[in-house]
C-alpha cells in the first residue's frame, strides 16, 4: 500500500530524529574518546595512523560498487536483490582484503613511514568484517527504521572508543587506534544481526546483478569522487607536510566533522530513501528538498559560528595546550563546514530521480577545482589548506544551487531563501558570543567555553524562534504524530 504524503513525512521526521539520536550518541562517545586520546598520543602518532586510514579509505571505494544505493532505490524483486548484494559484498570484501595486504608496503613507501604497512594490514581485516552486516543496515535505512539502526551504530562507536582508550592507556600507542577501529566494526556487525530480522543467503543472479549495477555503477563513480575529494586533503598534507602536520589537521577537521558534517551524513541516510519513495511526485520532491535544507542550516549554523568563536577555549579544554596549532585551522574549517552543510542533500534528489550519472559529473567538477587548489596551498601551511578547501566548496555550492533550481523548477531565490532565517539568527549569536568571550578574558578555558556557549545558544534559540516559529512547530507536530509500524 502506498503511503500518503503525511505518513511519509512522519516516517521521515521520525527517521531523522532517531538517525540524529544515533549520530549524536556515537559522536559524543567519539569526542570523549578523542579528547582522552589526544592526551595519551602525540600529533605524530595520530598522523601515522592517518596515513594508514587514508590508504584504507581509498581502497574502500570499491566496497559495494554502488549496490547499496541500488538496493535502496529498487522496488521490484527487492528481497532477492538484498541476497545478491550481500553475496557480492562478501566477494568484494575478500578481494579488498587481499589488495590491502599486498599494497601495504606501497603505502608505507609513499608516505615514507615503514609502520604504515603493518597498520594497514590490520585495518584491512575490516574488509572481511563489514560486508557481513552491511545489507542489514541498508535495509533498516531503506525502511527509515533508524530506531533499531541506532543500536549497532552506537554500540560500534562505544566499543571503538572504549577499546582505543583502554589500549592507549596500556601503552599500545598507534595500535590503540587501529585495534579499536577493528573492534568497533566487529561489534557493529554483531548488533546489526541482533536488531534486523533479515537473514542472508548466497545468491548470484546475472540478470539481477546487471540491473543493480546499471543504477549502482554511476553511484559508485559518485562515491569514488566523494571519497577522493573527502580525503585528498589528508593525502596531500601527509605527503607534503608530514605526520605531525597531518595529526594536527586530522583533529582540526575531526571537530567540525563530528559536530556538523555528520549531521549532513545523517540527513542523507534519511532523505535518500524518503525521496526515493516520493520520486513519482515532483511537487513532493520540491517541498521535501526545500524543507530539508532549511532545517539542516537552522541546526548547523549556530554550531559553526560557535566553533569559530570558541575555538581556542574548546581546543584547550578538549585537547590540551599541546594542540594549540589546531585553533586557526579549526576556525577556517568551521566556515568550510557551514558552507558544506548548505545544499547538503541535493545529491539525494538526483539519486531519487534516477540520475546518479548527472550527480557524478557535478561531483567531478568539484574534484577538478579542489585538487589544484590544495596542491597550490599546501606548501604554505595548514591554514592555507583549510582556506583552499573553503574556496573550492563555495564555488561548488554556488554551482549546485543553480543546477538543483533548474532540476526542480525552482527559482534560485527560492533556494537561497531557505538559508536566510538561520543567517539572520546567527548575527545576534555572534555578537553575544564574542562579547561574552571578551568579558571572560583571563578566565579559565572551561568557564569561557561553557558560559559563552550557553549565552550564544540562548540567543540563537530566541532569534530562530522569532523568525521560524511556524516551521519549528510543523516539525514538532510531525515528530509527535502517530507512529508507524516498521520492520525489516
Amino acid at each position: 500500500m502506498t503511503e500518503s504524503g503525511d505518513q511519509l513525512s512522519r516516517r521521515t521526521a521520525h527517521g531523522a530524529l532517531w538517525g540524529y539520536g544515533a549520530f549524536a550518541s556515537s559522536k559524543l562517545l567519539n569526542l570523549v574518546a578523542t579528547a582522552i586520546l589526544a592526551r595519551l598520543l602525540t600529533p605524530a602518532e595520530f598522523g601515522v595512523v592517518g596515513f594508514a586510514v587514508v590508504a584504507i579509505t581509498y581502497l574502500s571505494i570499491a566496497q559495494d560498487l554502488g549496490l547499496a544505493g541500488a538496493l535502496i532505490y529498487r522496488r521490484e524483486n527487492a528481497d532477492r536483490a538484498a541476497h545478491v548484494v550481500f553475496s557480492w559484498n562478501l566477494v568484494l570484501g575478500v578481494v579488498l582484503f587481499l589488495v590491502g595486504m599486498l599494497t601495504a608496503p606501497l603505502a608505507a613507501q609513499f608516505f615514507d613511514e615503514p609502520e604504515v604497512a603493518s597498520l594497514m594490514r590490520v585495518l584491512s581485516v575490516s574488509f572481511l568484517i563489514v560486508p557481513l552486516g552491511s545489507v542489514h543496515l541498508i535495509l533498516l535505512q531503506k525502511e527509515l527504521d533508524f530506531r533499531r539502526k541506532m543500536f549497532p551504530d552506537v554500540g560500534g562507536a562505544l566499543v571503538k572508543g572504549a577499546a582505543s582508550v583502554v589500549l592507549a592507556v596500556a601503552g599500545f600507542g598507534v595500535w590503540a587506534l587501529v585495534l579499536g577501529h577493528v573492534a568497533g566494526a566487529l561489534v557493529t556487525v554483531v548488533l546489526a544481526w541482533v536488531v534486523a530480522k533479515w537473514r542472508p543467503r548466497l545468491a548470484f543472479d546475472r540478470d539481477l546483478t546487471r540491473s543493480l549495477l546499471a543504477y549502482g555503477l554511476p553511484l559508485f563513480v559518485v562515491d569514488l569522487i566523494y571519497v577522493v575529494t573527502g580525503n585528498i586533503d589528508y593525502l596531500i598534507v601527509g605527503r607534503v607536510l608530514g605526520a605531525t602536520a597531518l595529526g594536527i589537521y586530522t583533529l582540526a577537521y575531526r571537530i567540525p566533522e563530528l559536530l556538523v558534517l555528520g549531521v549532513v551524513s545523517v540527513l542523507s541516510r534519511t532523505m535518500f530513501p524518503a525521496f526515493a519513495k516520493a520520486r513519482d511526485s515532483m511537487d513532493s520532491l520540491r517541498r521535501g528538498f526545500a524543507a530539508s535544507i532549511r532545517y539542516v542550516v537552522i541546526f548547523t549554523t549556530p554550531i559553526c559560528v560557535g566553533l569559530f568563536v570558541v575555538a581556542e577555549p574548546l581546543v584547550l579544554v578538549m585537547l590540551g595546550e599541546d594542540w594549540l596549532e589546531v585553533v586557526p585551522v579549526l576556525r577556517v574549517l568551521a566556515a568550510f563546514a557551514w558552507v558544506r552543510s548548505l545544499m547538503s542533500n541535493d545529491g539525494d534528489v538526483y539519486k531519487a530521480m534516477g540520475r546518479p550519472g548527472f550527480l557524478a559529473r557535478i561531483t567531478g567538477l568539484r574534484l577538478a577545482v579542489l585538487v589544484p587548489a590544495l596542491l597550490i596551498a599546501t606548501p604554505y601551511g595548514l591554514v592555507a589548506v583549510a582556506i583552499a578547501l573553503l574556496i573550492a566548496t563555495v564555488l561548488d555550492k554556488s554551482l549546485r544551487v543553480y543546477l538543483i533550481s533548474r532540476q526542480l523548477d525552482m527559482r534560485i531565490t527560492d533556494v537561497v531563501a531557505q538559508f536566510v532565517p538561520a543567517v539572520l539568527a546567527a548575527v545576534p549569536l555572534a555578537l553575544v558570543a564574542v562579547g561574552t568571550l571578551y568579558v571572560l578574558d583571563g578566565a579559565r578555558p572551561l568557564i569561557q567555553l561553557v558560559v559563552t556557549s550557553l549565552a550564544g545558544a540562548v540567543t540563537y534559540l530566541g532569534a530562530i524562534w522569532l523568525l521560524e516559529r511556524d516551521a519549528l512547530r510543523r516539525m514538532v507536530r510531525l515528530i509527535r504524530g502517530p507512529r508507524l509500524e516498521q520492520g525489516v
